[in-house]
């Protein structure tokens, strides 16, 4: 599957910076204290969305998302009778990851 930045699951990664000038100094202090976020990341040096912790931020999340809905989408794949669908079509509260 092709995805964002030709990476596949590219488009659920973020860096710490993306994260830091996408929040304002406060937003982020909070989504830290929410989320594992490592400047070196934790996934092949991009951030992977991990929770610590069960502290609702919608406000926040929603932003995140709707930056992250903002990024080219990966592809559809054809796989005989199955598709390979984006995790956006199966929405939980949690799906910035």
């Amino acid at each position: 599957m092709i995805d964002f930045r030709h990476v596949e699951g590219g488009t659920y990664l973020w860096t710490y910076d993306e994260l830091a000038r996408s929040l304002t100094p406060e937003e982020f202090a909070a989504f830290r204290r929410a989320y594992r976020i490592e400047r070196a990341g934790n996934f092949e040096g991009s951030i992977h969305l991990i929770r610590k912790n069960d502290v609702p931020l919608p406000a926040i999340e929603g932003k995140l998302l709707t930056l992250r809905r903002q990024r080219p989408q990966p592809q559809m794949e054809e796989h005989g009778a199955e598709r390979v669908i984006s995790r956006d079509q199966h929405e939980s509260p949690y799906s910035l990851g």
